[in-house]
């Protein structure tokens, strides 16, 4: 898959503020359900009120055949676009899959080259698919290739006549699976290439539908939730439209991206809810009313959604449109636990509390309305930053004794009363270099840091040249990052290092079998978020998955939370109390996390940190402990950072 067309394109394109659409709708356009009419809602009709800015895109689909009637296919065909290789020789091609007796499929691609006034030969070359066949060698052509360029395979002809036709047999066969999923990655890198000839918002817009229309697809979510380099904002909106879950949109982005994030995500969701009609599971049902709710500013819409985080995100979304802080106090404490990219966790007594939605409201309106009485209203984290904002835009001391953390509370000191000896008093090694090198602008401070905390330390760094000259060894050491990731490979395929892909793979399939079952039950998004991105991203770690012992370290503790997880939805099924289903809920989502979370960083990565830095060249090693993940339980448990030094 052509990741860079569809990432470079969307994240030069979606920051253009011309992509935030027409002029507002005002509340009281939507009219609600007539009194006296049923309590539930009509679906339809709401989405059928929607005058949201739709764009269509016609995607070339695969043609499926069903030739002796069993139920089964037997034939898949895929029609590319007519393409004009060169002026008056036009090119039809298309990929079919047949079914042979054995039950598997063989491929054949055919070439008809039209030509309605070229004069002269042209030299065609043709990229062959290494999933349709991975050697010239397992290749039969009707025409002899002119010229086999690569083995790979890469072959060209020389067209002469004035209409021509060449069919090219796999002799490798596939399975049907294999087969849908080939096809799929080839309708997809089609769809991509014509996104990619669209400009601005339709281009936007047409790469979100690639993604809502094969969200399913395992390529795609990986690229998405993988790529690193992208905005936040590309993240945000790739994830919402990816997990049909606005809550994406409020996460720590600035409001005009907050405002572009949810435009462009309502667009594009509000197809689903076209598209599949009365036929809309409940969470799906919930979505619908909420986008239509967000598109009319109707908060009473927002609260006919049963779905609690559903909910939150559309009266967050409602109050930062209007601007009404009264409906941020509308939104739900949620006892849920999510990961640090979706939440904060915030101390209850008897579990997790989920602030962020509500957090989030108060946090933008306190900063779009200059209000700092807002801050106070924030129970999570995040009041911490948003008083650490007030004090340094309005140079205000005074403000940085409301910040309960000790860490941020010496870094606004140092950083509103420019007297890098608060710096001095931090605990935490990076934060203190980082501080010290913000606040006297100094680019050795980075220096003494080493991989992203320099690169971070170099961003903070307000003079231009000190900044580039802070950051100009970074290409180098990418480069030579790459040399060794590319030899890494090698000692893998060797079988010298262990291939925590593969690790990988297996804690996802897990994760998966889990989250079907635990949506079923209602279990929406902290299973979903912690097991993939906590527990499987954690396992190929790139930093440790070199490291001797880690994949073998880290591989029981995969089962051990997949197995606590499954005897958690074993008891929760046995039960019928709503109170113990929801004690259960809360105790198995924060027990099997934390405890797992105690023993990888505990264990794996502090004995890997050791091997890492001394592979580094380094002679000592810092495990460093950060803010605590799970609050309420008799032992905490910490993030850590591994820090070499020499």
């Amino acid at each position: 898959m052509r990741k860079l067309g569809l990432l470079i394109l969307l994240t030069s394109v979606i920051l253009i503020t011309g992509c935030i659409s027409s002029e507002d709708q005002k509340a009281d356009e939507f009219q609600e359900q007539k009194k006296g009419e049923s309590s539930e809602l009509d679906v339809d009709k709401l989405i059928a009120q929607m005058d949201s800015d739709t764009v269509e895109f016609d995607f070339e689909e695969i043609k499926t055949f069903d030739l002796d009637n069993d139920g089964s296919d037997d034939r898949y065909v895929f029609t590319f676009k007519t393409d004009e290789v060169t002026k008056g020789l036009f090119l039809e091609k298309k990929i079919e899959y047949e079914k042979q007796n054995d039950g598997l499929f063989q491929g054949e691609i055919v070439l008809r080259f039209d030509n309605t006034g070229y004069d002269g030969g042209y030299l065609y070359i043709e990229n062959i698919p290494k999933e349709f066949a991975s050697n010239v060698d397992d290749l039969e052509f009707s025409v002899t290739p002119t010229e086999i360029l690569e083995a790979d395979p890469k072959v060209s002809w020389k067209i002469n006549a004035k209409n021509s036709e060449i069919h090219i047999k796999s002799a490798e066969k596939r399975a049907q699976t294999e087969v849908r999923k080939t096809l799929e990655e080839i309708v997809i890198e089609e769809a991509m290439k014509e996104c990619e000839k669209l400009e601005g918002r339709e281009g936007v817009l047409c790469l979100l539908e690639i993604v809502r229309q094969y969200r399913h697809n395992e390529m795609m979510r990986e690229e998405i939730y993988n790529t690193s380099g992208n905005s936040l904002l590309l993240n945000s909106v790739l994830r919402a439209v990816l997990e049909q879950d606005l809550m994406y949109c409020s996460i720590k982005l600035p409001e005009a991206e907050l405002s572009l994030c949810r435009e462009l995500v309502l667009i594009t969701l509000i197809k689903d809810c076209k598209e599949k009609s009365r036929h809309l599971t409940d969470d799906e049902r919930d979505l619908c009313i909420s986008l239509v709710a967000i598109d009319k500013k109707n908060v009473s819409l927002c609260e006919k959604v049963k779905d609690i985080s559903t909910k939150n995100a559309c009266l967050g979304a409602i109050a930062d449109v209007t601007n009404n802080v009264e409906i941020c106090e509308k939104i739900e404490v949620t006892y849920e636990t999510y990961t640090s990219t979706t939440g904060e966790r915030v101390r209850p007594e008897d579990g997790y509390v989920y602030t962020y939605a509500r957090d989030a409201c108060f946090y933008n309106y306190a900063l779009r309305n200059d209000d700092i009485t807002a801050c106070e209203k924030i129970i999570g984290d995040v009041k911490d930053v948003c008083f650490l904002i007030f004090a340094v835009t309005k140079d205000d001391a005074s403000i940085c004794e409301k910040i309960d953390d000790e860490t941020s509370k010496l870094m606004c000191f140092a950083g509103v009363e420019h007297d890098k000896k608060y710096c001095e008093e931090i605990d935490e090694y990076v934060y203190k270099i980082i501080c010290l090198a913000t606040v006297t602008q100094d680019k050795d401070y980075c220096k003494e840091l080493i991989g992203e905390a320099r690169w971070s330390c170099c961003d903070k760094l307000t003079d231009e040249k000190s900044k580039e000259e802070c950051l100009e060894l970074r290409d180098e050491e990418e480069s030579v990052q790459e040399v060794e990731e590319e030899s890494e490979q090698e000692l893998i395929a060797e079988g010298e290092l262990v291939d925590c892909e593969a690790l990988y793979d297996e804690c996802l399939k897990g994760c998966k079998a889990i989250a079907k079952e635990a949506k079923k039950l209602g279990w929406k998004a902290a299973i979903v978020f912690d097991c993939r991105e906590g527990l499987c991203s954690n396992a190929r770690d790139s930093k440790y998955c070199e490291i001797a012992g880690y994949a073998e370290c880290v591989e029981p503790l995969i089962k051990k939370y997949h197995s606590c997880l499954r005897d958690c939805i074993a008891e929760y099924n046995k039960t019928d109390s709503v109170e113990e289903k929801q004690e259960l809920r809360n105790w198995c989502n924060s027990e099997c996390y934390c405890d797992y979370y105690a023993e990888i960083y505990g264990v794996c990565k502090l004995e890997a940190c050791s091997k890492y830095c001394k592979q580094k060249g380094y002679t000592e090693f810092n495990w460093k402990k950060g803010d605590e993940v799970c609050r309420g339980k008799e032992r905490k448990v910490y993030w850590s950072k591994c820090e070499c030094s020499k």
